[in-house]
């Protein structure tokens, strides 16, 4: 019995230890193509339509196209665990873009910035 004892304490260690925890952001399930519309003010501003990816590892890659003018924004960022989006990106020109905001299970919203441009929005996305 003795022998048994070190064996049951040992498995009992091992079993409490390898308990995982799922973070916020994979309960999302948001790992998606993502597509919507973010609003321009101020500056020399415009609409523009954005696709964004979330890959596994939860980077952010896509683009938001402007609807007045011809410029696409490439954008890259990351969603951290607990559903925050930060993502930015560079135009023509040079033109910076810097998104913001929360994403949920199927929708996401937040504002954006162009401090060289100028002007700044808000964004709303759903998964695709």
């Amino acid at each position: 019995m003795k022998k048994i004892l070190p064996i049951i304490a040992l498995f009992l260690i091992i079993t409490g230890c390898s308990t995982v925890t799922e973070s916020p952001t994979n309960q999302l399930n948001v790992i998606e193509t993502w597509t919507g519309y973010a609003t321009g003010r101020g500056g020399d501003c415009s609409d523009a339509e954005v696709q964004v990816k979330i890959l596994e590892d939860y980077s952010i890659i896509g683009t938001a196209q402007a609807t007045d003018f011809n410029m696409t924004f490439h954008l890259k960022g990351q969603l951290s665990g607990d559903g925050k989006l930060s993502a930015s990106g560079f135009g023509g020109g040079g033109v910076a873009v810097s998104y913001k905001g929360n994403v949920n299970g199927s929708s996401a919203s937040g504002t954006w910035v162009s401090s060289r441009a100028g002007c700044d929005g808000t964004w709303e996305m759903a998964k695709n």
